[in-house]
């Protein structure tokens, strides 16, 4: 997801609500296995405009919610 890093942050509480049945350790080693094995991905997106456009904000968000977990 592509938004401004406040955007992100309110679709990544959106997330945990929705996974709220696990316990927060649960959830976050998962969400961070998620989100790492996004960012070794060599693009979050798959089509060049996308990642022209927003790739380097999309990353950022990521690694500043595995930070944040």
């Amino acid at each position: 997801m592509t938004a401004l890093p406040e955007a992100y942050q309110a679709y990544g509480a959106a997330i945990r609500k929705e996974y709220s049945i696990y316990p927060g350790f649960l959830y976050r080693r998962g969400r961070a296995k998620f989100l790492k094995a996004e960012l070794k991905r060599p693009y979050v997106y798959r089509t060049k405009s996308y990642q022209m456009r927003f790739e380097a904000l999309a990353r950022a968000n990521m690694k500043a919610e595995l930070d944040g977990l």
